[in-house]
């Protein structure tokens, strides 16, 4: 870990002043920081005695899956997926109502390397790294262009997004228990 640069140094005082967060680290969590290739992350998950894991991937994008929402509404406050309610949004995890929503990335997309294909889910911070553009800006962008459709108008692939493809990248791929129970390859 490079304890030098300034978002090691941005989450570790972060880290620092939430104390309740770092008592929930699981210690049985595998990081592995040598990168792996998808081939042996298909391996892993393959293993009986594997668990949740974050591995280091290099690959390039071929494509952004389309078909499904590339972006979810968020609670400002965890950043968990906010529902709606009678009136207003609401946060399950904060347990509050009428809370601001935001956009964040969960745009699913294809890569490959040398030894297979998979199909990252970008979430969170992964997504601005790629595009340089927060989701929430993105959907303001299409929203102020194209008027106002509707809260249930989905929102087209943006271009930044779709720009990423031919791109190789360093990934941080998470293989959570919904990897490894079968539901999703990675």
């Amino acid at each position: 870990m490079d304890y030098d640069v300034q978002p090691t140094i941005d989450y570790f005082g972060w880290l620092y002043s939430n104390p309740e967060i770092g008592r929930q680290v699981n210690a049985e969590v595998v990081t592995k920081h040598d990168p792996l290739t998808t081939g042996e992350i298909f391996s892993y998950i393959k293993q009986e005695s594997a668990k949740e894991a974050f591995f280091e991937c290099t690959a390039t994008i071929d494509d952004v899956v389309h078909g499904s929402a590339w972006y979810y509404i968020s609670c400002s406050g965890c950043n968990s997926k906010a529902t709606k309610g009678p009136t207003s949004l609401m946060c399950a995890k904060c347990g509050k109502v009428n809370i601001t929503g935001v956009a964040q990335y969960r745009a699913k997309i294809s890569v490959y390397d040398n030894s297979d294909q998979a199909i990252f889910v970008l979430l969170g911070y992964a997504g601005p790294q790629l595009t340089g553009k927060h989701a929430s800006e993105l959907v303001s962008t299409y929203f102020e262009a194209n008027g106002n459709q509707g809260v249930n108008h989905e929102v087209p692939v943006p271009k930044a997004l779709i720009s990423t493809i031919g791109q190789r990248h360093k990934f941080c791929a998470k293989v959570t228990e919904h990897n490894l129970s079968g539901k999703t390859d990675l």
